[in-house]
């Protein structure tokens, strides 16, 4: 009694610390920050191409997506200097900031110690910063310190396809449906809980560990090989994409354009920042944002 008593107990600690151990990846997954941001900026005048150094500040301004206040902040500032027409930046966490709304950004220029400023210069929901995100990249590996990234090609992905079709019959070549070596854990070998170890057992719906067998893990390693064999076709594209000082890919390559004023008239430009959102707006952007980072995009 004593001992089923002593089992019991184990499996409920294991089986708490589980879900607590889960939830907390879950939320931090939930929780991950904007995607790293470079973006390019076009100073032009009169619709052309402004070639002269351009000094210019960046601040954005938002609320929290945490606090229910309406209180707006400012949420980022950014300073660098264009030496030329189409300079590109490391702009990371300015125009998107971790746990916060961005409602607008403002600008100010400097030329030649003439100084203009254009607020709200991304227009209405940063409308004027145009953006892609990194996309149909397999994997990334680290070698000799050096970051590597590879894309899926139309090989690579007729030839995956085919082996998801041979462990996956069901599943139109994608890796869902009844999985053939699943048949391996039909008939399992029940253990006593205290002798449950990772990887070489498996506890059941029914609260019962089982010992794994070992055609399970080989089977599924079978059919990890050959994926890796179908690695042969992916498109080394380590050298043709955006990388941060570190060497790591950026998560979005931006864009915006930006015209110049007259710099004695520089005020009558300027563009009126929207303003601050009702509580009733702030409430559906708190739920919108978290909802959002369930599916890891940023607000």
């Amino acid at each position: 009694m004593l001992k089923n008593m002593q089992i019991t107990t184990k499996f409920l600690i294991l089986s708490v610390l589980f879900l607590s151990l889960t939830g907390f990846i879950n939320k931090t997954k939930a929780d991950a920050g904007p995607p790293s941001n470079q973006t390019t900026f076009y100073f032009q005048k009169d619709g052309q191409p402004f070639t002269n150094p351009v000094k210019f500040n960046i601040k954005c301004y938002g609320t929290s997506a945490i606090d229910n206040t309406d209180k707006l902040l400012e949420i980022s500032d950014f300073s660098e200097t264009c030496q030329a027409y189409g300079c590109k930046f490391d702009i990371s966490n300015t125009f998107e900031v971790y746990r916060q709304i961005t409602n607008y950004c403002d600008l100010e220029g400097n030329i030649n110690n003439e100084k203009f400023t254009i607020n709200n210069f991304l227009g209405k929901d940063l409308s004027g910063l145009n953006c892609h995100s990194l996309k149909d990249i397999y994997s990334s590996e680290v070698v000799s310190g050096k970051f590597l990234y590879f894309k899926i090609t139309p090989a690579f992905e007729e030839c995956r396809s085919n082996i998801y079709i041979e462990y996956y019959p069901s599943g139109n070549g994608k890796q869902t449906g009844d999985y053939i070596c699943n048949k391996y854990l039909a008939n399992l070998t029940p253990s006593p809980m205290e002798e449950c170890i990772r990887y070489t057992h498996e506890i059941k719906d029914d609260g019962k560990c089982y010992i794994m067998p070992k055609e399970f893990p080989a089977c599924g390693n079978e059919m990890y090989q050959k994926i890796k064999f179908c690695e042969k076709y992916l498109e080394d594209i380590t050298n043709k994409i955006a990388k941060d000082k570190n060497g790591s890919a950026f998560g979005k390559i931006c864009e915006v354009k930006i015209n110049v004023p007259d710099t004695e008239a520089s005020s009558s430009t300027s563009i009126n920042p929207p303003e601050p959102r009702g509580i009733f707006n702030r409430i559906m952007n708190f739920f919108k944002c978290n909802f959002l980072k369930l599916f890891k995009k940023s607000c």
